[in-house]
């Protein structure tokens, strides 16, 4: 009789085991067929807006995998994952291009976090009971974080879109001066009332005419402590040059590369070898102007 109660109590238990096992294995198998029912509504939406903001762009989606140099401009370096994109262009401070840039960059890091980061893991009160864990010869083999056909198209769109918003906002800043050559570069200060260089010193001559690095207007023109001084504002950014002369009027519009003064007058920074300019966000934050355009030939003072 004991023998036969052993053998029932030892068989029930059992069947809760394989209950057991097997409503884990429908689980698991649920949150998987869940997971990839929403990477493939994902997927497709992502698709749909990026073609609907390419479209917008004037712009046609390319057929496979998106290429850069065929599309007619600057491919991006090849990207990586948790690597953010770069701008490949200097673009305005808190303007349209930088921002399309900044969340284009923040949704390329999403996306490789959302990608590296574990997938269908074992829930907490299932891993406190080891003797009901699934056996290995049950357990099911397991899934890539994300599918890397969808991983690699996420990229390419992201990578296609990010062209397209920087055709959509070409602004960008040039030299002022023609075969540009720095003298003194910028001092990145942590502070900004710490002492330092607060711009750049271009090589010139007396008498060479300086062209607007952007569109903008002259906020300025004439002498500051005994400083011959033009400034032209761009929007949320200010160019002050020095020493400089123009003939424009204050008030008078800009537009980038057209001459607007000369390298001439007082000035006890650059004297007659160099213009300094510098590039203010608002009323108090510097920027570096030589990382508002492209390429640059850097020459020291001896």
């Amino acid at each position: 009789m004991d023998k036969r109660v052993t053998m029932l109590k030892r068989q029930q238990t059992q069947r809760i085991r394989q209950t057991k096992r097997r409503r884990y294995r429908e689980k698991i198998s649920e949150e998987r067929r869940e997971h990839a029912r929403l990477s493939h509504m994902l997927t497709v939406l992502a698709t749909a807006v990026i073609t609907f903001s390419m479209l917008l762009a004037g712009l046609a989606l390319p057929s496979g995998r998106a290429s850069a140099s065929g599309m007619g401009f600057e491919p991006l370096p090849v990207l990586t994952t948790n690597r953010p994109i770069a701008p490949a262009y200097a673009t305005v401070p808190g303007g349209p291009c930088e921002t399309s840039s900044s969340y284009l960059a923040a949704e390329y890091t999403a996306l490789s976090e959302y990608a590296t980061r574990p997938r269908h893991a074992v829930p907490s009160k299932y891993a406190a009971q080891p003797k009901h864990a699934v056996p290995a010869q049950y357990a099911e083999p397991p899934k890539q974080a994300a599918s890397s056909q969808y991983m690699a198209l996420s990229e390419d769109m992201l990578l296609v879109e990010y062209h397209a918003a920087l055709r959509r906002c070409p602004v960008r800043y040039r030299w002022p001066v023609k075969n540009p050559e720095i003298l003194r570069g910028f001092d990145k200060l942590e502070h900004d009332w710490d002492a330092g260089h607060r711009g750049i010193d271009l090589r010139t001559d007396m008498h060479d005419e300086l062209m607007a690095p952007a569109d903008g207007v002259i906020a300025f023109a004439g002498s500051v402590a005994g400083k011959s001084v033009v400034t032209i504002r761009h929007g949320a950014l200010t160019s002050t040059f020095e020493p400089a002369v123009s003939s424009r009027a204050v008030g008078a519009s800009v537009r980038r590369g057209d001459v607007f003064a000369q390298v001439q007058g007082e000035s006890d920074h650059c004297l007659s070898v160099c213009v300094h300019w510098g590039l203010k966000r608002g009323k108090g934050k510097y920027v570096d102007p030589a990382a508002m355009v492209q390429g640059r030939r850097i020459g020291l003072l001896p």
